[in-house]
């Protein structure tokens, strides 16, 4: 079985950013709780929280053929407990064995407009 683990980064208010992944989903319910409502620009609930899909600055999907438990990142440390650049960095660059990024084969670019956009 593939799991799939979405993080996601987001400007906040006062410029603070704020990220977060979700981990061990099936394919079925990443597409149909996270990837579906994003790709259509609809609110969707990640984690404890309704996302503000203006604010998302980055989503990534990541695959992998074990669950989250069972990953040891290079540094041989819990993905639970490791620092999220790290993390991310880690599953990113494809540091961490039977983990992939497939963030392209599910979500549709947003189209961000320019920061000097007039409208």
């Amino acid at each position: 079985m593939k799991y799939y683990h979405v993080f996601i980064q987001s400007l906040e208010k006062r410029g603070l950013w704020r990220q977060g992944i979700s981990f061990d989903h099936s394919k079925e319910n990443m597409m149909e709780c996270i990837v579906s409502p994003f790709n259509k620009r609809k609110t969707f609930r990640f984690g404890e929280r309704l996302v503000d899909l203006k604010k998302i600055d980055r989503i990534l999907v990541f695959e992998s053929d074990k669950q989250i438990s069972e990953i040891v990142l290079p540094n041989g440390e819990d993905p639970h407990e490791a620092d999220m650049s790290f993390l991310i960095h880690s599953f990113w660059k494809g540091k961490v064995e039977g983990v992939r990024e497939c963030t392209s084969e599910f979500v549709i670019p947003s189209e961000k407009k320019p920061a000097n956009s007039q409208d």
